[in-house]
């Protein structure tokens, strides 16, 4: 008998810890927090899991700035005291990394800046089922409940320079959105309020030539096209470019 009562109380410890740790659903919001000084892309992703969670099970949760005592259950997105207090690497997480991470009743998405944090969010909602396969498609589940298992996730890209290159000569906000929720950070120039691009060098990544020439430079430093005549650059994109064979142009570089 004694040992039948210590199984089932095992069990049922088994089952108490298994429980969800938040819940929502219509009738049991909760709060998304973000930092009183929150950056432009923080504030962007708390709103949008804001309306999300709102099309998956018609729960509208209020969302608040950071101000002493916030109600629990609550989302804290981004750099918030109460995420700071929690994870005390905080301030040291890259700029693409991100947490998740279940502190009482409450969830963590934050990360470094300037797109750790838009990647937590995004990486939540791929979680609950959302996906975004193009950029003028999207699925978002119905859900009766959305149950937030204990969670201590942290996790980053594993490649530094992420794009899809269509070969489409259009940046829409639609295509940086759709760039943006896939975890892309190169090709389209995406807004700072979805965590903007990654960049490198200087005086840029790429078609640089026409930033190291001179206005003093002869003619005979640029290429021939497709008539034997030479052509200046005038910007990035051309028209002309050095000419490499030119060992003055390469003394000049």
């Amino acid at each position: 008998m004694k040992s039948k009562v210590v199984l089932s109380l095992l069990f049922l410890g088994v089952v108490l810890s298994a429980a969800p740790v938040l819940r929502i659903s219509k009738g049991n919001a909760v709060s998304i927090v973000h930092g009183a000084q929150a950056a432009v892309d923080e504030k962007t992703v708390a709103l949008e899991l804001q309306e999300y969670i709102e099309r998956m099970c018609g729960m509208k949760c209020a969302v608040v700035a950071e101000s002493g005592e916030v109600k629990t259950p609550a989302i804290y997105v981004g750099e918030t005291e109460f995420a700071k207090k929690a994870i005390s690497d905080y301030g040291k997480l890259e700029a693409e990394q991100w947490v998740m991470k279940t502190v009482g009743k409450n969830l963590i998405l934050g990360g470094g800046r300037p797109r750790g944090t838009v990647y937590a969010v995004y990486e939540f909602l791929e979680m609950l089922g959302v996906v975004w396969p193009t950029e003028s498609i999207e699925y978002v589940p119905k859900k009766e409940e959305i149950a937030i298992d204990a969670m201590d996730i942290r996790d980053k890209p594993a490649m530094q320079h992420r794009g899809i290159y269509s070969g489409l000569s259009y940046n829409t906000q639609q295509l940086q959105h759709y760039l943006a929720h896939n975890k892309m950070n190169t090709v389209a120039g995406i807004q700072d309020k979805w965590g903007a691009n990654y960049t490198t060098g200087k005086p840029g990544s790429c078609h640089t030539f026409h930033a190291y020439s001179k206005p003093e430079w002869p003619d005979e430093y640029f290429s021939l096209n497709d008539k034997g005549k030479r052509v200046r650059s005038v910007n990035s994109s051309g028209p002309g470019h050095f000419c490499l064979t030119n060992p003055d142009l390469q003394k000049a570089m």
